[in-house]
């Protein structure tokens, strides 16, 4: 859990900073920041996993773990950043409709698709080991 702290912090400065320097903000802008913010960690666990991947040695790698397996887990990757890019966008537009349980039920699920995608980022070496 350690090891989140320092890119953690880092996206929580670059989140504030978008928010706050130079421009105002009204209470609508901060909530489509806060329901965009998966957004953000998805791409970071993506970046998470391809570094952890690219630092694996070939030796390290079990006999099952191919590279038809690291594919699979990129297109893995893939598929859950266009999901929360998704739920993020349909859940903006529910905070525009004013239909805040929608909001509310998808902005619960793209944080929790985008922790797990960190937590799985994470521990992609564990997949292939």
């Amino acid at each position: 859990m350690g090891d989140l702290a320092f890119p953690a912090s880092v996206m929580f400065l670059k989140f504030f900073c978008k928010l706050f320097v130079d421009q105002r903000i009204g209470w609508l802008d901060a909530g489509k920041a806060i329901l965009a913010f998966p957004v953000d960690i998805v791409f970071l666990s993506l970046s998470f996993g391809s570094a952890i991947l690219y630092t694996i040695p070939s030796s390290q790698i079990k006999d099952g773990a191919t590279l038809k397996s690291i594919f699979v887990i990129i297109i893995t990757c893939v598929i859950i950043a266009i999901l929360t890019i998704l739920l993020c966008k349909k859940s903006d537009a529910a905070l525009t409709q004013n239909r805040p349980i929608i909001t509310a039920v998808l902005f619960l699920i793209s944080y929790a698709i985008s922790l797990c995608a960190v937590f799985g980022a994470i521990s992609v070496k564990v997949f292939l080991q």
